[in-house]
Parts: C-alpha cells; sequence; structure tokens
C-alpha cells in the first residue's frame, strides 16, 4: 500500500499525521510520502520520523493580509501542478488531507484522479483546507461528533495520542477536603510529604499550567498576577507551571516574589522518556506532545541547576510552592499529578486531555485560525469535561474566582474528570489506519475490473 500523507504548518497537524503514519508502516508496510512546504515544522520533524518529505509552495488564503493573499494566488497555480506531479509520479492507493497550506492543492491533485482520499479533522469547524475539498473526500476522520456534518462518510475516530496519557490513573480528588478549614478551604494532609507532591499522591491541591512550547504569555502574566488570591483562597496549593523560554525568568522571580519558590527546578526526567522530539513517537501511534518540545532532542531547553525537590525552600510541610519549567519533556507525568489544568485548547492538547480524563479551565487562543480553540473549548465545556475563560475576560480576580471555586469543589472535578475521559478515543490510530486500508483496498478492487 503506499499513501501520501498532505498538510503540516503546525505540531497539530503534524504530529498526528505522523501518528498516523507510523501505524500504516507498522500494521500494513505502507510506504508513505509526505507532501508539505518549506515554512512548515514538517520540514524538520518528518525527516527525523524517517519519512521522505516533497514541498509545493503555498501560502495562506485566509486572515492574511491582501498581499499575502495576493501572492498566494499567484503560487498556486504551480501549487496544484506540483502536487499533481508527486501524485503522478508516486502513484498511491489514497491521499489523507491533514489541513494545513500543502493539504488543498494534494487533495485536488487526488480527487482529480480519481484517487482515494480522506481528510482528518481534529478540530470541531475544518481548517480552510479541508473545507476546501469536504464535499469532495471519499471519507472524513474527525474529532468530534458536529464536525461530521461538514463531510461525507465521516467517522468519529478522536485524534492519535500518546498511550502514556491513557494510562495516567485517576486521582482521588476527594481527599482535597477530608478536613476543611474554617474558611472552606481544603486542608493539607499533615502526613503528606515532598515525595508524595512530587508523584502526585497527596491531598495538596496541584495546578499545572502551561501554553504550548513556546508558552503563553497572557496565560503567564494572569497567573502571575493571580499568585496572592490563590494563596489567600487556596492556602495548600501546589503549582507546576511551563513558561516558554521567553517568560521563563520573570514569572520564577514572581514566584520568589512570593514565596512560593526557592531555586531553578531542572526538568525532570526519566530514562526513556525525554529522548523523544514531537512527531518522532517511540512507538507507532504515541504522538509526543507539542507543550514541551525542546529544541534539540533529549534536552530539557535549560541549564539544569540542582534537582528540584518539592519542599526544597524550607517551608513548613502543607506551605504552597511552585515548580517552574521552560519546558517540560514528560507532560503525562505532570498530567498525572495535576488535579487541574489551565491551558490553550488546540486539538492536540484536547486530545490528551480527554485521554488522561483532566478537568481544564480552556484559555483559548484568541486569534486561532477560525476561532478553532474556542470551538474546541467549548465543546468540552458543553460536556462538562471544562471551563473556558476567555482571554479578554483573563483578569486576576477572575481567574483565580475559577480555580478556586473547582479546586474547592473535588466532587465537581471528579465529574469533570468522567466527563473528559468519556470523550477520549484510545483506538484513534487504529481505526484511521484501517479506514485508509478500507479506501486502499476499494481503489484496487475497482482498479482490477
Amino acid at each position: 500500500m503506499r499513501v501520501i500523507i498532505a498538510g503540516g504548518g503546525t505540531g497539530g497537524h503534524v504530529i498526528p499525521a505522523l501518528a498516523i503514519a507510523q501505524q500504516l508502516k507498522k500494521q500494513f508496510a505502507a510506504e508513505v510520502l509526505f507532501i508539505g512546504t518549506a515554512r512548515g515544522i514538517e520540514t524538520r520533524l518528518v525527516p527525523q520520523a524517517g519519512f521522505p518529505l516533497e514541498l509545493v509552495q503555498v501560502g495562506a488564503l485566509k486572515n492574511v493580509s491582501f498581499m499575502t493573499r495576493a501572492k498566494t494566488m499567484f503560487d498556486l497555480p504551480r501549487a496544484l501542478w506540483t502536487a499533481g506531479r508527486i501524485v503522478s509520479d508516486f502513484r498511491p492507493d489514497v491521499v489523507i488531507g491533514v489541513g494545513g497550506y500543502a493539504s488543498g492543492p494534494a487533495m485536488l491533485a487526488a480527487i482529480r484522479r480519481r484517487i482515494p482520499t480522506l481528510a482528518f479533522e481534529p478540530n470541531v469547524v475544518p481548517g480552510f483546507a479541508n473545507r476546501l475539498v469536504a464535499r469532495f473526500v471519499s471519507a472524513a476522520a474527525v474529532h468530534f461528533e458536529e464536525t461530521c456534518e461538514y463531510f461525507p462518510n465521516a467517522k468519529v475516530t478522536g485524534v492519535p495520542v500518546r498511550e502514556a496519557f491513557f494510562k495516567i490513573p485517576a486521582k482521588d480528588v476527594l481527599a482535597m477536603n477530608d478536613t476543611p478549614t474554617a474558611k472552606g478551604t481544603p486542608a493539607v494532609n499533615e502526613m503528606s510529604t515532598s515525595k508524595d507532591v512530587a508523584a502526585g499522591n497527596s491531598c495538596v491541591p496541584t495546578l499545572l499550567v502551561f501554553g504550548g512550547s513556546q508558552g503563553a504569555h497572557a496565560i503567564n502574566q494572569a497567573l502571575i498576577e493571580s499568585l496572592p488570591g490563590l494563596r489567600q483562597r487556596i492556602p495548600a496549593i501546589h503549582i507546576i507551571h511551563q513558561t516558554g523560554q521567553r517568560d521563563y525568568d520573570s514569572v520564577l522571580a514572581a514566584y520568589q516574589k512570593h514565596g512560593m519558590a526557592g531555586g531553578t527546578p531542572a526538568a525532570p526526567s526519566r530514562p526513556g522518556m525525554t529522548g523523544e522530539t514531537p512527531g518522532s513517537p517511540s512507538r507507532p501511534g504515541m504522538t509526543g506532545e507539542t507543550h514541551g518540545a525542546p529544541s534539540r532532542p533529549g534536552t530539557t531547553g535549560e541549564t539544569p541547576v540542582a534537582p528540584y525537590r518539592p519542599g526544597m525552600t524550607g517551608e513548613a510541610p502543607g506551605a504552597p510552592f511552585a515548580e517552574v519549567y521552560k519546558f517540560i519533556d514528560d507532560m503525562p507525568a505532570m498530567f498525572a499529578r495535576a488535579d487541574l489544568l489551565v491551558c490553550r485548547s488546540g486539538a492536540s492538547t484536547v486530545g490528551e486531555i480527554t485521554a488522561a480524563g483532566k478537568p481544564a479551565t480552556f484559555v483559548p487562543f484568541p486569534r486561532a485560525a477560525d476561532d478553532h480553540q474556542n470551538v474546541n473549548a467549548r465543546a468540552l465545556e458543553r460536556a462538562g469535561a471544562a471551563v473556558v475563560v476567555e482571554e479578554s475576560n483573563l483578569e486576576a480576580a477572575y481567574l483565580v474566582d475559577t480555580i478556586a471555586a473547582l479546586l474547592n469543589d473535588p466532587r465537581r472535578l471528579r465529574r469533570m474528570s468522567e466527563a473528559a475521559k468519556s470523550l477520549a478515543h484510545p483506538k484513534a490510530v487504529e481505526e484511521i489506519a484501517a479506514m485508509v486500508r478500507g479506501l486502499a483496498g476499494d481503489f484496487a478492487s475497482a482498479d482490477e475490473r
């Protein structure tokens, strides 16, 4: 079986695409060729994963300036010709479009040649490239039930996510308020140790904050402005915060100012966990998360100082403290420790959250194409798995109220966790591979006739 996977640009497109490619290679010995653009992250991740990559020159048409749109229109005929030549030369049995600039020309080339096509769409509302070809594709693999209305023969498969996220055990969140204080805030279990906190086994309420590999400045700023209120409303709170490179120093300084972090933690790692790069999963169907992608494989993105140990600041047991990282390589381990997440709502993040069954406070990126982060977040909010805070409302008082209301209500956290888990798709990559094989079989049968 020969398969072309077209598209890319961001990790949200490329990482699931690589998981699909590896599953096809493992399960069906498929020969897979990628088509992308020179500007996308696929130029780094696809060769690292061991797959060939062909490039077409095409840019954006939506949400760009008139000059950029004009240049794209000028480049489009050449992109269609190049994609057509690649398709004709490779002679694929199926072409998969994962969204992004290169997806449209390749899918159109396949449709013109009556080659079976599969659209992969991880967002609630399809992106421009997938909307362009939606009526003409042979089938579609989607993440949300609502997305089926855009495609013929659509199937809800979910997004390929690393197996480690599905193996995260549920936390006993009800233990957080076994002994409520006079103010109604959770009390720290006096028997909890630093080791318990690090392992996620204590009743200390733990908040995980992240914003992708580059961090999210708006989330970083709002969180540090919220620290006084969080300490007052949730005295025992423990915060794990991935800042990205740019905001690391200022965020760490803010935690130190509030007496919540006394040193620079080295990023946690375990043998076999940190050497992966996003998009180069160690096993088929197990994609790396984009949150903490280091600049080089196997690095943490920072110079380790002393190995961090919870409680290293010398504070009394139960005092609030924070772990501040530029990058986090082993995101499943951090998910396991957290009772609540504060993060963006890209498709990959949403897939990881549902796989792990973690309650989330989403802060959608307001300038995402087609407002897809907000739409993704609202879908989980309607299911009872998340709370959405728009960036325009991301003020300290509002964020404190939102986080405190959730962490002080363990029963609600449990309901949110169960709702998130109900949306998980542990067999996503296998189901997508089966769809591809079915399309290839139909094509071969038609060809024989």
